[in-house]
């Protein structure tokens, strides 16, 4: 929910910098280092962490991808957290949407049960890091009992209720939610085509991108919708 500040993992601001500057961001043991360093530093019983493969993320292999987890996993049960990685697909976008205030606009959506098709996978990978969570604390015994267990709170609106509870101690408005006009936000550039069939992919060359498109969350890798 947060990135590296003056008081947690301070210097992993200058490391990123370093790694960028030299060429070694998809490094694993320094995504490793950076991804950990913050986790171990709030101080974790047990840590569920997504780590994604193919043509939209860092670890493109799926042979890659499961190094880095398994490093991930290593890394934190060394320092006594149980520790547990899924390895999920990032070759096209999760979900139905795109872009950080509509990502969490589809998770409202999903929170209040007004899901559709388009958003299945966003849902299906959040219960399972979710259920996995559960097991970890001891809450549940088997995925079956955790995922019921998920089912009845966000039946129950339980589930949305918290998360107004975790936007209210970050300073945010509980009272907000992305349905009024002043909480929509598009893109200042589109286009439109008359027809589609197949899979949306990522384009992976950013020399071919605008400049203003470049940037952004580039160390990715074990995050995503949960």
């Amino acid at each position: 929910m947060a990135g590296q500040t003056g008081e947690i993992a301070p210097a992993d601001k200058k490391l990123y910098a370093l790694r960028d500057a030299t060429a070694t961001v998809p490094y694993i043991p320094l995504i490793v280092a950076s991804i950990m360093s913050k986790k171990l530093a709030e101080d974790l019983d047990a840590l569920v962490l997504d780590v994604k493969t193919g043509s939209g993320a860092f670890m493109q292999k799926y042979e890659d991808s499961v190094r880095l987890a398994e490093a991930l996993v290593l890394t934190g049960k060394s320092f006594g957290v149980e520790t547990q990685a899924v390895v999920s697909d990032m070759s096209q976008p999760l979900g139905k949407f795109v872009g950080n205030a509509l990502e969490v606009y589809e998770c409202i959506k999903l929170l209040r049960g007004e899901g559709d098709d388009a958003m299945s996978s966003t849902m299906t990978l959040s219960v399972e890091l979710t259920a996995r969570m559960l097991i970890l604390g001891g809450v549940a015994d088997t995925m079956e009992s955790a995922e019921s267990m998920i089912d009845e709170v966000l039946n129950s609106g339980r589930a949305l209720a918290k998360f107004r509870q975790n936007v209210e101690v970050q300073g945010g408005d509980r009272r907000g939610h992305p349905t009024g006009s002043r909480h929509r936000c598009s893109a200042p550039l589109g286009s439109s085509c008359s027809s589609f069939s197949g899979r949306c992919t990522w384009e992976r060359d950013a020399a071919r991108l605008p400049q203003e498109w470049q940037g952004g969350a580039r160390d990715g890798v074990g995050s995503g919708h949960s």
